[in-house]
């Protein structure tokens, strides 16, 4: 059962990993298009939920619109990517966390270096974002594992 949960695991991290830059490695253009659709699709539900957050000239925390879709797209990628690597770490294998944030800053720091060599524009910004989706995935991994655990221990055994 480890081996199999090991290899899910394992095929799910990279397919999350090849999914981020296959991403960068897409032209602005092709990319903008995608986030531009998304945008719009969303857009009735973000412009209600983040109405509060809203700037008067329609910025959400100081990015427009569709950049923000795009930043928010960055950051659910990447907090998938922490989910997964410590669902690895807890279930399969047993190494510390300080790896697991030193693989989701190397998946960060690759993911921008990509841009690079296709003319798109690289940003530590981007980096430090990319980095704090892994790590809120993270933490809201430990927090649900942590909550189970405490919910098993409180089940009366039979």
């Amino acid at each position: 059962m480890k081996k199999a949960v090991t290899a899910i695991l394992t095929l799910l991290i990279c397919l999350n990993i090849g999914f981020i830059w296959w991403n960068s490695l897409q032209e602005a253009e092709i990319l903008n298009s995608v986030s531009d659709t998304v945008a719009e699709a969303v857009k009735p539900v973000v412009v209600t939920v983040m109405k509060p957050v809203t700037a008067e000239n329609g910025t959400m925390f100081g990015y427009k619109y569709n950049d923000f879709i795009r930043k928010t797209a960055h950051v659910l990628e990447f907090m998938a990517l922490g989910i997964l690597l410590v669902l690895l770490k807890r279930n399969v294998i047993n190494i510390h966390i300080t790896a697991v944030l030193f693989v989701a800053l190397t998946v960060a720091v690759a993911d921008e270096t990509i841009q690079i060599f296709n003319g798109r524009t690289d940003s530590v910004k981007d980096i430090l974002i990319d980095f704090a989706g892994a790590f809120a995935g993270m933490i809201i991994s430990g927090a649900v594992s942590a909550l189970v655990m405490k919910l098993k221990a409180k089940k009366p055994k039979t």
